[in-house]
């Protein structure tokens, strides 16, 4: 009589001889033949450890789809060989294996676990319904596609605790395979070991419910230039030991709804892309290696979630070389010791979504590193950046687009962030397009506290604002603009002290810039190491590179102590003019043969428009000290320009009046 057997899987195939060809002997019968085109229906099938109850018998429940005269037949069997060629074949491990099938099947209420792999279409083109099905803890493959165009339509569990995938596709599959859950809001994939989820050279479109992946290396990999639809509407990954989320290669289009949580590897690699959309819909927690984004071109990358990460040694946000990308975050928050905050170099748009919370605080890693990347309308806006004994806490160079702004939210001094014990210069900005600096707290860099530099054609804009700067060993801020964009620079209400350095504001506007606006307004800046607190230099020659230099000086106090650097030391040696009104400040020279402010003209091409009015130097006993060596000196109002301002006013050289003040920026 027969009973159940339990085995260990089930296999479909194309080209077998047909069943009467076949010897019965080690084979039971469970199946009837059905008419062409019809579908077979496999129910309530147990396959589990089959030679525990036929220990003579070979591991397998075949079920052979035979074409034969144009007629389809679907026959089950117990065992597990056929004919082939004349010879006895026997078929490895597996539960339920499709081979070059391209009819309809349909199975339900099933169950397959035990050796193998659970269920293995190879090369099928043919369509495939998964009812009330059950795989579990297979050795191998629990559900494995490759190549064909199979359509599967899969509703039941896929559980997968064993060193192996939970779902596989690969070798150029281009069907339809949708995995939905028994129960809604169940899953229809949970791993706790094995590799999770992986597809390689996947092109077809891949529809998951919930997936919980929870252990081994239980991830979702994309590789292998697949170009597919990928979508996981729900879930969880938790903790694999590799990466959670691998894309590599080709044009996917991946829609994620789980949330990632790393304790190990990276959470998210996304590489070699050459098109495709990313959407990471919900939120990532790391504290493994972090999110690295590299080597992509013309490829859309989304993180709708905030990004918690917390990475020690290792960078926790590092995008490369990802051209014509555009990559967009929705809030970041950032630590780590060694390893960098944020970097992105070398190509692609990088989004902040407005409205966003973005924090960064490293200690020896630099907090925010942007290289050759275009930042999106919407801007890039820290809350506050942080880093303690870090190369630079900010390093920028060639960043177009948006601005970057970092404490615009705060309230006093540090509420922007620290960047302390820097061994170079704290804030490092080279041809930035925008740049807003406010409520920090900039102390100890082993260079310059802020070293602007500006030598593109591109325009560049950069404020800092309510930021206290000290113990600098270079300067406070240094501004080199050489370039011929033009060049607007904001410094107001901030304070500078304890220089170990040189000047504290030094501007040195050269070459081939061309228009160059300079607000130096409301701030407190003492220059202790003997040397001037405030110096713009403007120079260049030729007509090619003559320059326009408009700056307003206002309401600011500035104190050094120097017989020969004076408080306020301002000159133009170039081919152009220089703009200056300089109101309502307070300098005081400690040394008492030093000058509080000197305002030069000393070359032929150059010329100085000055608006002095209203200052007071060195309590109204200070010097002020108008020269002009070559070139053409005008003054607004020159005749009071001595009553106007508390002090004594020197003047040198041709000096003519003007009837009307010079522009400011």
């Amino acid at each position: 009589m027969w009973q159940r057997p339990r085995t260990q899987h089930i296999v479909v195939c194309n080209g077998c001889r047909t069943p009467g060809n076949f010897p019965f002997s080690k084979k039971q019968y469970i199946g009837n033949q059905v008419g062409v085109g019809s579908t077979y229906f496999l129910e309530h099938l147990l396959v589990q450890d089959y030679t525990q109850y036929h220990e003579d018998a070979l591991t397998v429940l075949e079920v052979e789809a035979a074409r034969r005269l144009g007629e389809r037949n679907l026959w089950a069997f117990l065992g597990c060989y056929y004919l082939d060629g004349g010879g006895e074949k026997t078929l490895g491990a597996g539960g339920i294996r499709f081979t070059d099938f391209d009819g309809t099947a349909t199975i339900s209420e099933t169950t397959i676990g035990g050796a193998g792999t659970g269920v293995d279409l190879q090369n099928c083109s043919g369509t495939f319904t998964f009812s009330d099905t059950n795989i579990t803890d297979t050795s191998g493959v629990a559900f494995n596609v490759e190549g064909g165009s199979a359509m599967v339509a899969f509703t039941g569990l896929i559980a997968q605790s064993n060193n192996a995938a939970a779902v596989s596709v690969s070798g150029g599959h281009t069907g339809t395979l949708t995995f939905t859950p028994g129960t809604e809001g169940d899953d229809v994939v949970s791993a706790t070991g094995g590799t999770g989820l992986q597809f390689a050279a996947a092109h077809g479109t891949y529809t998951f419910g919930q997936v919980t992946l929870n252990g081994g290396d239980a991830g979702i990999d994309i590789t292998g230039g697949s170009t597919g639809t990928f979508a996981f509407s729900s879930g969880s990954i938790t903790n694999p030991i590799g990466t959670a989320v691998t894309i590599d290669g080709g044009t996917a289009t991946v829609s994620l709804g789980t949330t990632i949580e790393n304790n190990a590897d990276h959470s998210v690699v996304v590489q070699n892309m050459t098109g495709g959309t990313i959407a990471f819909s919900y939120g990532i927690t790391d504290t493994g290696t972090g999110v690295s984004l590299h080597d992509n071109s013309d490829t859309t990358i989304t993180f709708s979630g905030l990004l918690d990460l917390n990475t020690g040694a290792n960078d926790a946000v590092n995008l490369a070389n990802n051209t014509d990308s555009t990559i967009t975050f929705n809030g970041v928050t950032i630590e780590t010791t060694g390893g960098q905050g944020f970097a992105a170099t070398g190509g692609g748009t990088v989004v902040f979504a407005a409205g966003t919370t973005n924090t960064i605080s490293t200690t020896t890693g630099i907090g925010l590193h942007l290289d050759g990347v275009t930042i999106g309308n919407d801007g890039m806006s820290f809350e506050s950046i942080s880093v303690n004994g870090a190369a630079n806490g900010i390093l920028l160079a060639d960043v177009t687009g948006g601005t970057i702004g970092v404490g615009a939210s705060g309230a006093a001094a540090g509420d922007g962030g620290t960047l302390a014990n820097t061994t170079g210069d704290a804030v490092s900005a080279t041809n930035v397009a925008d740049l807003w600096l406010n409520y920090m707290t900039i102390s100890g860099a082993g260079g310059d506290a802020v070293h602007v530099v500006h030598n593109d054609d591109n325009a560049s804009w950069v404020t800092i604002n309510q930021t206290n700067l000290s113990g600098f060993a270079g300067q406070g801020v240094e501004l080199a603009a050489t370039g011929a964009g033009q060049m607007t620079f904001d410094l107001t209400t901030n304070t500078f002290s304890g220089s170990t350095g040189e000047e504290s504001i030094l501007l040195n506007i050269d070459d081939s810039a061309k228009t160059v606006l300079m607000t130096i307004a409301d701030n407190t800046v003492n220059n202790g190491a003997g040397y001037s607190a405030l110096a713009l230099n403007v120079a260049g020659t030729g007509s090619s590179n003559a320059k326009t230099v408009t700056t307003l000086i206002d309401g600011n106090t500035f104190t050094n102590d120097s017989a020969t650097a004076a408080t306020a030391d301002i000159s133009n040696t170039a081919w152009g003019a220089l703009n200056a009104t300089v109101t309502d400040n307070t300098l005081n020279n400690a040394d008492a043969g030093g000058t509080e402010c000197r305002i030069v003209s000393n070359a032929a091409t150059a010329t100085v428009f000055l608006n002095l009015n209203g200052n007071i130097a060195g309590s109204g006993g200070g010097t002020y000290d108008l020269t002009n060596t070559a070139g053409t000196f005008k003054v607004y109002n020159l005749a009071d320009v001595g009553t106007n301002n508390s002090g004594t006013v020197n003047q040198t050289g041709s000096l003519t009046n003007s009837t009307t003040a010079p522009p400011t920026p």
